[in-house]
This record gives structure tokens, C-alpha cells and sequence, in this order.
């Protein structure tokens, strides 16, 4: 959360402070979002799984090998980023609403239309295709640690080749580690997704008909936003000067305020966040994300697993 960057010493401070603002339903904001699209995406992200890898096979393969896997995980996170793109738009302007009850999923939703159309939904949607791609490595993982436990069994029915079985615990250390992996190989885009996507809608610099100064307008608890866009004022045109919203920069001898934001495209962002930053924020918050990662997909593989047998039993 951009808004309150700079805020916290870490997780267990942050976990604390949040707590204590905010009470239990701060650790929930945003939750509309992601929970409406959770279904359509995970089947979205399997069924494309899927697909890609019987694409794949050739005549003589019972089985895809770890490069398939990783290339048809990868095409099943990019192709997923269409709809990632705006829950996550739409999560964050959620979470960035500081000590004021939020607007739901839907409000929001619709303003961000209003204000910049479709676009503005799926704004940061290339750092979230490049963080998504992630999917390459997750089932990539989980593929080669699920076939180093499986184990032969002969097959009921009298077949020559036996059927290869992976025992429970066995999809549970793999679903628990692959998610990580995933995470650590594409976290800064993760970063560079959230700053760009927490912009705010409202102008930063207020209109004036006639001003010997113009002052930019300070957002309040917008800590460490000022890596993400700059306002342009002054003279005859708004190009003639980039000032920096943060800094409440001051431009003299101007005769109107422009009201404009230029948002930074992704090299930009990451630019600017490594020159204000240095390399540190592209790994700020790894830790809790690890340590949601492990449960979330010990339980999304496990109940694909589960589904997965009992659709095949039931043929």
C-alpha cells in the first residue's frame, strides 16, 4: 500500500498497527475484488493449463515434459492478466483508503471507468502479465516435485505399464513450495503493478482563473506515492515544467493552474522507484507474501487434486 509506505518496520509491525487502526476488518480490505473473480480465475488459470499442455504433446509423449510445463503454465498466467488486471486495479484503490470506510468493489469500479475508460482498468496490465507468468515456474515446481514422490502401481485392470500415484503429503510439500517459487522470481513486478495501479483519481493540483504562484497540492498520507506520477503546470502550456506533487514544488510567474497527472508507463516506475528507493522496494513485503503462499496453494492443489480424482472415478 502506497499510502502508507514508510509506515511500518515490518510485517509484525505493520500486522500490529493495521490491528489497531483499522481493527480485524483492515487485514480484509480489498477482499471484494479477488473473491469475485477468484472462481472465474483459477478455472481460467487451470483450464488454460490444460490446454496448453495437450497442444504440446506429440504422438510419441504419454506425459508433457518440465518444459512444457513451464511453458504452458506461463501462457496460462499471461492469458489470466486480462481479468487480474482490473481486480487488482481495483483491490488496491480498496486497500489505499486510509481511516475512512471504503467504497465497494463496484463503486470503484466504476469511477476509475468514468474517469479513464478501460484503460484506466487495466492500467499496470504489463508488469501484472510479466508477474503472472509466475504460473511457468508454479506448476513447473510442483510438476517435478509431485513426480519425484509418485510411486508405481499396477494397474487394476491388468496393464502392462504401471500407473504412476503421487501420495497425499506429497502434493502438499509440492503445492506448498511451488507457490513461493513463484512469488520470489516475480515480486518487483508485483512492486512496480501496485505503484503504478494505487494512482489516485482526483486531481492534484486545483484550478485557479488568474495566480501570480501556483502551489501543488499535497495528498494527505500519500508517504512514498511520489513514485509514481508528477504533475505538470505553468506558463502558456503544461509542459513547460514537471513538478513534483510530494514536494509541493511552486511554480511562479504563471497565469493559470492546470489541473493534470502524467502517469508513468512501467520503465518509468521502475526507474523512478529504484533512483527514490533504491533496490530494496522491489522485495518490500516478500516475507508476509511467502508466508501467505504456502497455505494458499497447499489448499489449491490439494482440492484440484481431489477434484481432479473424483471427476476421473465418477467416469
Amino acid at each position: 500500500d502506497i499510502r502508507t509506505a514508510g509506515r511500518y518496520a515490518g510485517t509484525s509491525d505493520a500486522f500490529k498497527t493495521i490491528i489497531k487502526e483499522e481493527g480485524v476488518s483492515g487485514m480484509f480490505k480489498g477482499i471484494q475484488a479477488p473473491m469475485l473473480g477468484c472462481a472465474v480465475l483459477s478455472g481460467l488459470v487451470f483450464g488454460t493449463y490444460g490446454y496448453l499442455l495437450q497442444v504440446q504433446l506429440q504422438p510419441h509423449q504419454r506425459e508433457p515434459n518440465l518444459l512444457q510445463t513451464y511453458i504452458a503454465g506461463l501462457g496460462s498466467g499471461v492469458v489470466s492478466s486480462f481479468i487480474t488486471t482490473p481486480s487488482e486495479t481495483v483491490k488496491i484503490r480498496q486497500q489505499i483508503t486510509v481511516h475512512t470506510k471504503p467504497p465497494s468493489a463496484w463503486q470503484i469500479a466504476q469511477q476509475i471507468y468514468r474517469e479513464k475508460g478501460t484503460r484506466g482498468l487495466f492500467r499496470g496490465y504489463t508488469p501484472t502479465a510479466i508477474r503472472e507468468s509466475g504460473y511457468g515456474v508454479y506448476f513447473l515446481t510442483y510438476e517435478a516435485i509431485t513426480r519425484y514422490f509418485r510411486t508405481p502401481r499396477q494397474s487394476g485392470g491388468g496393464a502392462d505399464a504401471p500407473l504412476l500415484t503421487v501420495p497425499w503429503y506429497g502434493v502438499l510439500i509440492a503445492g506448498g513450495i511451488a507457490g513461493p517459487m513463484s512469488w520470489i522470481f516475480t515480486f518487483p513486478s508485483d512492486v512496480v503493478k501496485t505503484r503504478m495501479q494505487a494512482l489516485p483519481v482526483e486531481p492534484a493540483i486545483s484550478h485557479s482563473s488568474s495566480s501570480s504562484s501556483i502551489s501543488t497540492a499535497k495528498p494527505p498520507r500519500l508517504a512514498s506515492s511520489k513514485a509514481l506520477f508528477s504533475s505538470a503546470s505553468g506558463g502558456q502550456t503544461v509542459d513547460t515544467m514537471v513538478a513534483s506533487v510530494m514536494n509541493g514544488t511552486t511554480v511562479r510567474g504563471a497565469s493559470q493552474s492546470v489541473s493534470v497527472f502524467r502517469e508513468l508507463n512501467t520503465w518509468e516506475t521502475v526507474v523512478d522507484c529504484y533512483r527514490r528507493e533504491g533496490p530494496r522496494i522491489f522485495w518490500a513485503g516478500l516475507t508476509p507474501t511467502l508466508i501467505r503462499a504456502v497455505p494458499v496453494n497447499i489448499v489449491t492443489f490439494g482440492a484440484f487434486e481431489v477434484a481432479v480424482s473424483l471427476l476421473t472415478n465418477s467416469k
